[in-house]
């Protein structure tokens, strides 16, 4: 077709063309004839004309109209026409398709024949909006199959001017069943996370605690409000702060999907509530970090019954020891008896021999030996019975052994032959020879309990080196080179039931009143922690073999304070506190004796008072720690009130542990423990005063 313009120079070129056929075809014809003829065959000829173009021009739009409605029909999308009744008068096959029906059986039928019942309110108010408004408008709700069965679809419908309603629709069904498992999904995870009787948090990168719990909320006596107000460093105890960061940082760089450690949370009142964390990363679609989901399981009382157990397992095993000192007490008594009649009947020699200088001189010897020797005996039992922290030593099993061996008679009575085969080339080992000390104890009294009528007991050190063949008989073996040290006796014996319980806590085959039931355990703890393992092998009748195992150590032997055998002389002056007046004067004596300079003091307040007496001036303060009006550590600090820069020595009967339970914290540089040889007491008082 051509536009309004076009139109007059169209209908002049017809005239044209359709003049010169007529002069063509009407020669020889009467003028007025021939101009009538002319004119109607013009005419007809611009007829004819004018309907062949009228035919081309249907074929076009027959043409434009078959691809209009191909398109239409074809599209992926529904479409409906419907008139201001709401009746559909135009439907496209993908429409009737989607209805599962025929697109004539469409036609003529009000729109709410094909809209599920429940949402037709929902179509009634969108077609009101629809009306107030010239833009297009969306809904989404159910439309109707010819089955009956619904599926979801998203309507834009557009109000044309003479009152029609042009709808085009998609079907959003499997959408729709994603949101809706979606949704199902998080009301899920919703109901655990908050119904959940384990605490939950989520909290982001920054560690913003963005959703939280009842149960994490009660745990830590915080409203659930409360709570999300704060950060978790906010309720992390500082102690664990480093782990809580650690955490997050592991989760973020991705080096673990999840993470789980212990922590103390800080409760609203102040105490530390302990936890099972449990954290892993959530992501998104791309795999970028966005949140952590925190599961938190209080295991204060968990905790609480841990630590009640290590304290009564230490007190047990603290009264196992005492238990085992009551069984030497009758040979101690008896050997300090022994070593006092030596000191009095040499004492009573010298004063009768007064005049004779060799024999004095020989009866002070002896004196000094028994002495040395009862000195010897209380040293063990103080190291024996102290709690003590573990002191690990590179050390020679043979010499501690040895030292044991000195008690094992009276510990285990005369009737039993004790033997000790050394290995001269034994390796060394690394323990606290108090706890090496404290297995040979307890096997021994094992050994005598299951020898009621005499026996023997041997003890044997050697070197061996496990294979992985050597290691399948026992779990606890790791192939290497280790130190056996076998103890044997001829007693009683085991039978496999009893082997199978033997380092269980508590069990025991004495009678009630004889035994804890914790040597065997004890020994187990310490060869375990030593990094060893133990074999036992008996037979009932037949007696019992305990051969323990620890490792190879080739570092050098942990060498001990040497002692001078000359004493070191001094040119400065001491300040004494003791409160045993014998034990005071013969340590003024030997001070004096070694160049000081002694004021002497019986109590503290005595020992105050000369320290405020500026007149007088002395270098180093030697003190008892405990005595009756306060404990040496105290009194230091008093001194030190009035002269700051005075050095000290503390010295006492007890062991530094339970000098320490009197108050105060005692190092070792700063203490000696009665009864001391006067050259150890002068090599201590010279790094005290050497030191800076």
């Amino acid at each position: 077709m051509t536009d309004r313009v076009g139109q007059p120079r169209r209908t002049d070129e017809l005239r044209r063309r359709a003049e010169e056929l007529a002069r063509e075809n009407e020669a020889g014809l009467p003028d007025e004839t021939l101009q009538t003829l002319y004119e109607l065959r013009v005419h007809q000829i611009e007829l004819e004309m004018q309907s062949e173009e009228l035919r081309r021009m249907q074929h076009d739009l027959e043409a434009s109209q078959r691809r209009y409605f191909a398109l239409y029909d074809q599209a992926p999308v529904g479409y409906l026409t419907i008139d201001e009744r709401g009746v559909i008068q135009e439907a496209n096959i993908t429409a009737a398709t989607m209805l599962d029906t025929a697109q004539n059986d469409l036609l003529k039928k009000p729109i709410t024949q094909i809209i599920f019942r429940e949402d037709q309110t929902v179509y009634y108010l969108y077609q009101k909006k629809v009306i107030g408004t010239d833009k297009a408008e969306e809904c989404e709700l159910r439309l109707v199959r010819a089955d009956g069965s619904p599926f979801w679809a998203r309507l834009l419908t557009f109000h044309e001017p003479n009152g029609e309603f042009w709808i085009v629709w998609t079907d959003i069904t499997e959408r729709k069943r994603t949101e809706e498992a979606l949704q199902k999904s998080e009301a899920r995870f919703r109901a655990i996370f908050e119904r959940s009787t384990v605490g939950k948090a989520l909290t982001g990168s920054d560690e913003k605690l963005l959703h939280v719990n009842q149960a994490f909320a009660d745990m830590l006596g915080y409203t659930v409000d409360e709570i999300q107000q704060l950060y978790f460093g906010q309720i992390t105890h500082p102690d664990d702060m480093a782990a809580s960061k650690e955490c997050i940082r592991i989760l973020m760089a991705g080096e673990q999907a999840s993470h789980r450690f212990e922590k103390r949370y800080i409760h609203k009142s102040g105490t530390a509530v302990w936890a099972d964390v449990s954290a892993t990363m959530l992501c998104d679609e791309q795999g970028t970090s966005q949140n952590v989901i925190i599961s938190i399981v209080d295991i204060t009382a968990r905790k609480r019954a841990e630590e009640e157990r290590l304290l009564l397992e230490r007190q047990l095993q603290q009264a196992q020891k005492m238990e085992a000192i009551g069984q030497l007490a009758g040979g101690v008594a008896h050997d300090f008896n022994n070593k006092l009649m030596v000191i009095m009947g040499n004492v009573t020699l010298a004063q009768m021999n007064i005049d004779d200088h060799d024999r004095v001189i020989k009866h002070l010897e002896e004196i000094n030996r028994a002495a040395e020797l009862s000195r010897d005996i209380a040293s063990r039992l103080l190291t024996f019975s102290r709690r003590q922290v573990i002191c690990p030593q590179i050390l020679k099993a043979n010499h501690v052994i040895a030292e044991s061996l000195k008690s094992l008679t009276r510990l285990i009575g005369e009737h039993i032959a004790i033997t000790f085969i050394p290995d001269d080339t034994l390796w060394n080992i690394q323990i606290d020879p108090v706890q090496l000390d404290q297995v040979v104890m307890n096997l021994a009294v094992n050994a005598r309990d299951a020898m009621p009528d005499g026996g023997t007991f041997a003890i044997k050190s050697k070197n061996v080196t496990m294979d992985s063949v050597s290691c399948v008989s026992n779990i606890a073996c790791v192939p290497g080179e280790y130190v056996c040290i076998s103890f044997n006796d001829s007693g009683t014996g085991m039978s496999q039931e009893t082997l199978t319980r033997i380092f269980e806590p508590f069990f025991t085959t004495k009678v009630v009143g004889k035994g804890t039931g914790l040597g065997l355990a004890t020994i187990y703890g310490i060869i375990n922690q030593n990094k060893g393992f133990i074999d036992v092998v008996s037979t009932l009748g037949s007696g019992t073999t305990f051969n323990i195992y620890l490792p190879r150590y080739d570092s050098p032997v942990t060498e001990s304070i040497k002692v001078n055998d000359t004493f070191s002389l001094f040119s400065g002056s001491i300040l004494l506190i003791e409160d045993e007046d014998a034990l005071r004067r013969v340590t003024a004596q030997f001070l004096k004796a070694i160049g000081f300079s002694v004021y002497e003091a019986a109590t503290p307040c005595n020992a105050l008072e000369l320290a405020h007496d500026h007149s007088i001036q002395f270098d180093v303060v030697l003190t008892d720690f405990i005595m009756p009006e306060m404990n040496g550590n105290v009194l230091v600090e008093r001194i030190r009130e009035i002269r700051p820069d005075i050095k000290y020595l503390f010295v006492s009967g007890y062991s530094a542990d339970h000098a320490a339970l009197a108050g105060g914290t005692i190092s070792g540089g700063t203490f000696i423990q009665k009864p001391y040889d006067l050259k150890k007491l002068s090599e201590q008082l010279k790094r005290v005063i050497n030191s800076k």
